[in-house]
């Protein structure tokens, strides 16, 4: 159907050499693909924030990301500094994550 729909749309291309993302040639070359570039240190697994859609369960690109603004409440918290009688204090608009707080780091620029 969708070959018949590009045709019909005036595409130029090589209808003779079109492929099935399924075909076993293809798979089979995107699998070498993906272990030439994963030894090659250009594929990696790593622990990073990315943007996720809860309802597709999968992740996004930032490309397709929504951005709005929503007026939420600012929780602030005091730490106090270890070995130091001064406090460090945080806002955040996520409380429930103060539990599994373990470090807070501070850019030594920032005033």
């Amino acid at each position: 159907i969708i070959l018949e729909q590009l045709k019909k749309l005036g595409a130029s291309c090589d209808w003779d050499r079109t492929t099935f993302t399924m075909d076993e040639k293809y798979s089979e070359s995107v699998i070498d693909t993906f272990i030439d570039l994963f030894n090659k240190g250009k594929i990696y697994r790593g622990a990073r924030m990315i943007n996720w859609d809860p309802a597709a369960k999968t992740a996004l690109s930032d490309e397709e990301v929504i951005h709005k603004e929503v007026n939420s409440k600012l929780y602030h918290v005091r730490y106090k500094i270890v070995g130091s009688d001064e406090y460090v204090t945080i806002a955040t608009t996520r409380p429930e994550t103060i539990l599994g707080d373990t470090a807070v780091c501070i850019n030594p620029e920032d005033e």
